[in-house]
């Protein structure tokens, strides 16, 4: 690949990113939610209970600011934190039952946003584009390992 090829991808995928995270934000912005938060409360949804530490790994974070994302999620309502049972230093995070009701209305605002701009691209450029960004991801992950 032609540097000018790989300085291409990153601002195509630089570019991608922005959009998505201010239609993201628009879809929401009554709620005052961060990509980061929903990101967090998705990942919460999937893990039903995890420690602070698995949370900060999987968001790239830091534990200090995964502990600040927690305490304003906690502010909020969404998350609750408690301590583990087997080990006090630990602390582990899960939804609150209004945390997973506020995820599914952003998901749906999300995804009515998205189907607005897919619906405009035929359905094979779909396919190609999520076959090519699930292939990128896979390689960066495993770049990552």
């Amino acid at each position: 690949m032609t540097y000018n090829n790989l300085e291409q991808l990153f601002n195509t995928i630089m570019q991608l990113r922005t959009i998505s995270l201010q239609t993201a934000n628009e879809s929401h912005e009554e709620k005052a939610a961060t990509m980061l938060q929903f990101s967090a409360l998705n990942f919460l949804k999937d893990q039903s209970i995890i420690a602070v530490g698995e949370l900060a790994q999987f968001l790239r974070l830091s534990k200090s600011s995964a502990t600040q994302l927690i305490e304003r999620l906690v502010t909020m309502g969404l998350v609750k934190r408690s301590a583990d049972k087997e080990d006090r230093r630990v602390i582990r995070v899960t939804l609150t039952s209004k945390g997973d009701s506020e995820l599914i209305l952003l998901r749906k605002k999300i995804m009515k946003k998205m189907n607005h701009f897919a619906s405009k691209i035929p359905k094979k450029d779909i396919e190609e584009l999520l076959r090519i960004t699930t292939n990128l991801i896979e390689t960066l992950n495993k770049g990552q390992s």
